[in-house]
């Protein structure tokens, strides 16, 4: 019988955190902390989609993937912040969008929960409420005007370029360049190679096909 650990998406139980990836997130971490809220969405974009999944800080037996500690170290930066009048925490302030996407979250959160009735479960459940409603809150916080989104937009469309280099020298080559500082190696399906990249497979696809709207706003 499988381990609910390993059920629920743990199993390592050290951290996983190659060199390079330990000397860049905390240069990364200190530009999002350091750089005016404009800027500080460059270094937190670039680390996210570069950094691969599979880099794991343990903690007390609980996992944090880099992705994971890169949001809440920009939830910090907000939980500090001071809206004064001219600048808000959320631009436009906390609107019926941003109810929706925190009501869904928490519902996913307790479903989740509810469904499995298990420890590991409702830890997983809170690892992903880290990304999904994290993720929304730092982002929403990082992007205080339509010039940030216009910059945001460029830079992820830059991201995309890279990766989609990457991912189709996969192709002939058969080694992913993401391997080398923790990424996943390409695997095999149906006689095909799935690239990896730095997100890994169903990430990666879903990233550049939910981007696809903004590139054409551009």
């Amino acid at each position: 019988m499988q381990a609910q650990n390993f059920r629920f998406g743990g199993g390592l139980t050290d951290t996983v955190v190659h060199p390079l990836v330990a000397v860049a997130m905390p240069i990364a971490i200190g530009l999002i902390l350091a750089l005016p809220r404009k800027k500080a969405i460059t270094p937190f974009v670039l680390a996210f989609f570069s950094i691969p999944i599979g880099q794991v800080l343990v903690l007390g037996g609980v996992h944090f993937t880099m992705h994971q500690i890169l949001i809440l170290s920009v939830l910090a930066r907000m939980a500090t912040f001071r809206s004064s009048s001219t600048e808000k925490k959320f631009a436009g302030g906390f609107n019926a969008l941003d109810k929706v996407v925190v009501l869904w979250s928490l519902a996913a959160l307790i479903i989740f929960s509810l469904e499995f009735m298990d420890t590991q479960a409702l830890i997983k459940g809170l690892g992903d409420l880290v990304i999904s409603l994290g993720g929304y809150l730092a982002v929403r916080f990082l992007i205080p005007d339509l010039e940030t989104v216009g910059r945001t937009v460029k830079l992820l469309a830059v991201v995309c370029i890279i990766q989609g280099v990457f991912m189709v020298s996969e192709q002939f080559t058969h080694q992913n360049v993401f391997w080398y500082i923790g990424g996943a190696w390409p695997q095999i399906r149906n006689g095909h190679l799935r690239s990896e990249g730095a997100l890994g497979t169903l990430y990666g696809g879903t990233m550049s096909g939910v981007f696809i709207p903004s590139f054409l706003w551009l």
